[in-house]
């Protein structure tokens, strides 16, 4: 037995390092059905190694064919990580947008979330005040997490809504999650 990577072995089997498999199943060229971040993953790893290794030819086949011209599926795989390129600005953007809030929890403490002018690791000309966000960038159908959105903004209960299990302000920068502590009673 080669190892762990001999099925990499003058064959491209980029599926198997994408979605971390090495059977004769995943250790194929064609990722053509992957999701643009997996390709991107891919993509990341090939112009990290090409720093320090020069490639010696391409692999006729899948990508290539027989003169090394590329191939259809090569333009689809190039899409692919054109997608992923945009979903990464997207993502980008949008944390920049609603940056994350502040959050504090413990057994000692009592759990709450915050924002600042430095939320999400940005500085910028304004606070927020902390709303459960439907973030589409988070999945195919969204995902909810905290962020802090400009208060002209905050109203809008299509995309926010409050923290209200315990009374919050709708202008407060901080919002408690839970009951108050004994100690604090």
């Amino acid at each position: 037995d080669a190892g762990g990577y001999s099925g990499f072995a003058a064959k491209d089997g980029s599926k198997a390092f994408a979605i971390g498999g090495f059977t004769e199943k995943e250790l194929i060229a064609d990722i053509t059905d992957l999701e643009p971040s997996q390709v991107m993953g891919i993509y990341d790893w090939t112009t990290f190694y090409r720093k320090d290794y020069i490639p010696v030819g391409k692999l006729i086949g899948f990508y290539y064919d027989a003169d090394g011209k590329p191939t259809e599926n090569r333009r689809q795989v190039e899409q692919l990580i054109l997608k992923g390129y945009l979903s990464q600005k997207q993502v980008k953007d949008m944390a920049k947008k609603y940056p994350r809030c502040n959050s504090q929890s413990g057994t000692r403490v009592r759990d709450r979330v915050w924002c600042t002018a430095m939320s999400g690791g940005s500085e910028r000309g304004w606070v927020g005040v902390p709303r459960k966000f439907l973030d589409p960038t988070l999945g195919k159908r969204g995902s909810t997490r905290c962020a802090c959105v400009p208060l002209e903004e905050a109203d809008d209960e299509t995309r926010f809504k409050t923290y209200d299990d315990y009374p919050c302000a709708k202008d407060s920068s901080e919002c408690f999650l839970e009951a108050p502590l004994k100690t604090e009673v």
